[in-house]
């Protein structure tokens, strides 16, 4: 997956595959987290948000599982 930088306090990167609707999220402290079933409106939503961060707390963390890359 490409990773797209975004300017947020706690994302540094995003990437989606739209075939396996995974979607990995790069946050500035290094660590990488994959969120499963992630629709592609759902990521369009949260790249179009103002607080990329403020988005992905309340929308995405909780509501879809996960698993953890760990640090680059």
């Amino acid at each position: 997956m490409k990773h797209f930088a975004v300017k947020s306090g706690q994302v540094a990167s995003v990437a989606y595959d739209e075939k396996t609707k995974d979607m990995e999220v790069t946050f500035n402290n290094g660590g990488t987290y994959t969120y499963h079933g992630v629709s592609r409106a759902d990521h369009m939503k949260l790249m179009a948000a103002k607080s990329i961060g403020g988005h992905l707390h309340a929308h995405i963390k909780g509501a879809h599982k996960f698993t953890k890359k760990g640090k680059k």
